[in-house]
């Protein structure tokens, strides 16, 4: 990030996971409604939104400090969003 501490980005088939790098940080999980399954993932310098791509054609936007989804767009494409 531009500022602030490191964070550490991971997905599994449920969730895209982010770690502030500072001791006893937990991962905060990020998942795609309606059981959709991430594949891709990316932050902004500022770390303060994440962009969620998954299996069924969507994109969605978190607000990271507070969790809130923010934009969900669909790409109209039948396959993952890479």
């Amino acid at each position: 990030p531009k500022t602030g501490p490191a964070v550490a980005a991971y997905r599994d088939e449920k969730a895209v996971y982010l770690r502030r790098a500072h001791p006893g940080a937990a991962p905060v999980a990020f998942a795609p409604p309606g059981g959709g399954v991430p594949t891709s993932a990316d932050l902004t310098p500022e770390t303060d939104r994440l962009a969620v791509g998954d299996d069924r054609g969507r994109v969605l936007v978190w607000e990271t400090e507070g969790r809130k989804l923010v934009a969900m767009i669909d790409t109209g494409s039948p396959r993952p969003v890479r």
